[in-house]
């Protein structure tokens, strides 16, 4: 499975249509990780299924008349990806709260936005994140922002997990 990763477009609904544009192959989903929700209406009328949680600048929280939450689990073969915007786990002051978030749910990779810095750090499964250790490894990834012109891409094969960094 291919995945578009974005977050933070902060009303630059053109850019996600860019960000869709530079894609090689139309992906197999979207997956928005919050601050924007409203620009996600220029892929309202693909056949392409978008996947979003909320941020803390999106004052609609529905999506294709579906409640937006604030996290979401998505399970991909046997691979578990946590999304999030972030702001509700403290990502600004620190990554602790969020990670031990992604090991409660059992996560393989956690997606998150809100510091609008990318980032791909792979954690090992025995690392200590708050109180819980990693039972697995962890890919933790921020796409950065749309609204900078930055935004990720994630494959999920059954051999594993593949994040890259797209510029627009």
């Amino acid at each position: 499975m291919e995945y578009l990763v974005i977050s933070d477009s902060h009303g630059r609904a053109d850019l996600v249509d860019l960000a869709m544009q530079r894609q090689l192959r139309v992906p197999d989903a979207v997956l928005f990780l919050g601050d924007g929700l409203h620009d996600l209406r220029v892929l309202e009328y693909q056949d392409l299924s978008v996947r979003c949680v909320r941020g803390n600048c999106d004052f609609s929280c529905t999506f294709e008349g579906q409640r937006v939450p604030e996290h979401a689990l998505l399970e991909v073969g046997a691979y578990r990806i946590l999304m999030m915007h972030g702001h509700t786990h403290g990502v600004k002051g620190g990554m602790q709260r969020a990670l031990a978030f992604a090991a409660e749910a059992g996560a393989d990779v956690l997606l998150y936005g809100h510091t609008h810095v990318q980032r791909q750090e792979w954690l090992d499964a025995g690392t200590r994140v708050g109180l819980h250790e990693l039972q697995k490894p962890l890919l933790v990834c921020n796409p950065g922002s749309l609204h900078d012109g930055h935004f990720g891409t994630l494959s999920v094969r059954n051999e594993g997990v593949l994040f890259g960094f797209g510029h627009l």
